[in-house]
């Protein structure tokens, strides 16, 4: 996926969030591309700052572009994280 895609899905799923704050930030790859360091990745990586920002992206996600979360659910120092499709 190219910056430009990653521009197109960022603005898809956070015309998702309700009126509110929502604080995602994209990791990995994905930073690197929306950076200009990398042409394109392959998977998008984001994390929330919280469980209820979590929820919102997950939401969005499922709800606009119908991602499926293909991983089961990993804990590592009291946080989770989850992967979608």
């Amino acid at each position: 996926m190219d910056r430009s895609s990653l521009m197109t899905l960022l603005r898809e799923v956070t015309s998702r969030f309700s009126s509110g704050e929502v604080s995602i930030y994209a990791i990995g790859g994905t930073a690197l591309t929306l950076l200009g360091l990398k042409p394109s990745t392959v998977d998008v990586d984001f994390v929330a700052e919280t469980l209820d920002d979590l929820r919102t992206l997950r939401s969005a996600l499922r709800y606009r572009l119908g991602a499926k979360e293909f991983s089961s659910k990993r804990s590592w120092e009291g946080r989770s994280a989850r992967r979608f499709r």
